[in-house]
């Protein structure tokens, strides 16, 4: 796809009109007129909203070179599926992706067109179209992110006139103001990080798009206390924590970055520059972090250099079509959140602290020294292991280290060849059966005590003490040292007094990389 070139490359956001632009190079016109992938295959409405939603931010700014009129009919085949829709979870996600595609061009299209997507858009009845409603108690338990994306679509359908949302907010937020934890992190099921900061950038939307009902001062508070946790959980290059399903993939520094943005603005209009700068500078330093994969060709979705259709490294749903367009469709929200300002150091940068997420997220992260680490303290087997998944330095390709634990689990899809372990830079020791037993692959029920010994700019120490599921009475002692000349692990093994036997024959495991997929 031709796009015009980045004239305005100093300006904030151009930032977020460039990241639009690679999100949307690999498809062909031709094809996205036909709504087919490269392969042939029919691009959901999922999909066909976000790249809908790109080219009108495109157009709208003067960045894309393809004509006004068939934007317009891409907007007017979202339009139309969504009012003949029923029961359809991408009909969820859809909506605000439509409507905020109408907004970036209403002013340009013809106003008869306008009409007509308005006429249509009124057709959907909330407990007709989508799936992620209240129909029953038991659809409460199934109550997730998709719900939010759908109710800040509402919300957008609403200030057109198209509907009222008392009766459909009335139902679902008061459920949803729940989902979150002590610090504003949202708790999807399973409790994925991604998904924490994806739904805050949804309600993001809703609160910047002008609603101020009876929700908005709650939801407020836990975007105002996650945002600023949020800046201490960001890694020394600049990525997003992992943890939990579709991490990885680009689109997660995107969402970092454009919360940011939103969080850099209250700030600012609080009077607090400082902090505002260092949202501003959390945001560039998370689009840095993935400009090498968007550069390549094809762009990368997803941080490896396997072909991105043989989809090695995604969940079923994390094909490219649609996660390579989220990029630009979440990068579009910047275009609405985004200002320009000075810059202070964020906590990635400065260091010396460590941040422990609680039993929810079980993560703990601690910067010091231009290192960055993550532990995992009880992974999610499907997705992660248990230890120390990430380490990171600031300036150095994430591959060097170790940016992600392995698991052993089939959450992710993997090239032949490929081995499914569970494997973190950590513990492995000998049974008296004489197996191999790793902290990584510990099962469901192991307990973590993190004990912190120092924090500074300069220099952080923690200890974490494991135990229970399977290490039976045995205490796996983790010690964790980083400074400037990296880190220092250390295990000990504690057995309850009194009991016979030796120590186990243990060893530290330190992963290493055979191919990144081309090399």
């Amino acid at each position: 796809m031709r796009t015009r070139p980045d004239v305005s490359a100093a300006s904030t956001t151009a930032r977020y009109l460039g990241l639009m632009e690679r999100s949307l190079s690999p498809y062909r016109w031709a094809d996205v007129m036909a709504r087919r992938t490269s392969s042939g295959e029919r691009i959901g409405i999922h999909a066909y909203s976000r790249i809908a939603c790109v080219a009108a931010g495109l157009s709208r700014f003067g960045r894309l070179s393809e004509p006004l009129d068939d934007v317009c009919l891409m907007i007017s085949a979202c339009c139309g599926e969504l009012a003949a829709g029923e029961r359809l979870a991408t009909s969820d996600f859809a909506v605000k992706e439509t409507l905020l595609a109408i907004e970036f061009v209403e002013e340009m299209a013809p106003s008869e067109i306008v009409g007509e997507w308005d006429a249509l858009l009124r057709q959907i009845e909330p407990f007709r179209t989508y799936r992620t409603v209240i129909r029953s108690n038991g659809d409460i338990e199934r109550l997730h992110n998709i719900n939010v994306y759908m109710l800040v679509g509402e919300y957008l359908r609403s200030r057109r006139g198209l509907t009222d949302v008392g009766d459909l907010f009335d139902r679902h937020w008061p459920i949803q103001v729940e989902r979150f934890d002590a610090v504003g992190r949202y708790r999807d099921p399973g409790c994925p990080m991604v998904y924490d900061v994806a739904t805050r950038v949804q309600i993001q939307h809703l609160l910047h798009s002008g609603y101020e009902g009876p929700y908005a001062g709650a939801l407020d508070a836990e975007l105002r206390k996650a945002g600023v946790a949020s800046l201490s959980m960001q890694a020394a290059s600049g990525e997003l924590a992992f943890g939990g399903r579709s991490n990885q993939f680009l689109f997660n520094e995107v969402l970092h970055a454009v919360s940011c943005e939103f969080e850099a603005r209250r700030w600012a209009r609080e009077g607090d520059e400082d902090l505002a700068g260092q949202f501003r500078s959390s945001a560039r330093l998370a689009v840095d972090s993935i400009e090498r994969w968007l550069a390549m060709d094809p762009p990368r979705s997803l941080k490896n250099l396997w072909d991105p259709h043989t989809r090695h490294g995604t969940e079923p749903y994390g094909y490219y079509e649609k996660y390579m367009t989220s990029v630009g469709s979440f990068a579009a929200l910047g275009l609405l959140f985004a200002g320009d300002g000075p810059e202070s150091a964020p906590p990635s940068v400065r260091g010396g602290h460590v941040v422990d997420t609680g039993p929810d997220f079980h993560q703990i992260v601690a910067v010091a020294g231009g290192y960055s680490l993550q532990i995992d303290t009880q992974a999610n087997p499907r997705y992660d292991a248990t230890g120390l998944g990430r380490l990171h330095r600031r300036g150095v390709p994430t591959e060097l280290g170790l940016s992600v634990p392995c698991t052993g689990g089939d959450g992710y899809s993997l090239s032949a060849g490929c081995e499914r372990l569970a494997v973190a830079i950590g513990p492995a020791w000998r049974t008296p059966s004489g197996a191999v037993q790793r902290l990584a692959a510990a099962g469901p029920g192991l307990q973590e005590d993190l004990r912190v010994q120092q924090e500074s700019q300069e220099r952080v120490a923690l200890v974490v003490h494991y135990s229970g599921s399977d290490l039976g009475d045995d205490v796996v002692v983790q010690r964790y040292v980083l400074d400037s000349g990296g880190l220092e692990v250390a295990v000990e093994w504690l057995r309850p007094s009194g009991r016979d036997g030796q120590h186990p024959k243990g060893w530290s495991g330190v992963p290493v990389l055979l191919s990144n997929g081309r090399y």
